[in-house]
């Protein structure tokens, strides 16, 4: 039996950091990395969820196409694009693209 196959995939965030201190995961406030990873982890629980980013932002800044990718190791549907819905949950602002990666 194979192990199997993990597929990278590329995400293009926008958002209103206004609720948020920052991109990077914090011991004491939210950030934006944070949530998403909760959201990830809730689409791909056989996978860690962990982001990796093209760079960061600080408290209260906002992103029109900051670009992150995770590995996904479970069945997310791939289509056009990730359902934006659980990622959605970042707040009213919160937006998200999806696009497969070959690794």
């Amino acid at each position: 039996m194979s192990a199997p196959q993990v597929r990278r995939i590329a995400l293009c965030l926008q958002y209103d950091g206004s609720a948020f201190h920052g991109w990077q995961r914090q011991h004491n406030a939210g950030s934006v990395q944070e949530t998403l990873e909760g959201a990830i982890r809730r689409l791909d629980p056989a996978g860690s969820g962990q982001t990796m980013a093209a760079g960061r932002t600080d408290t209260g800044v906002h992103a029109a196409a900051q670009v992150v990718h995770f590995d996904c190791a479970g069945p997310i549907p791939t289509g056009t694009g990730l359902p934006c819905s659980p990622i959605e949950r970042m707040g009213d602002a919160g937006r998200c693209q999806g696009r497969q990666t070959g690794r």
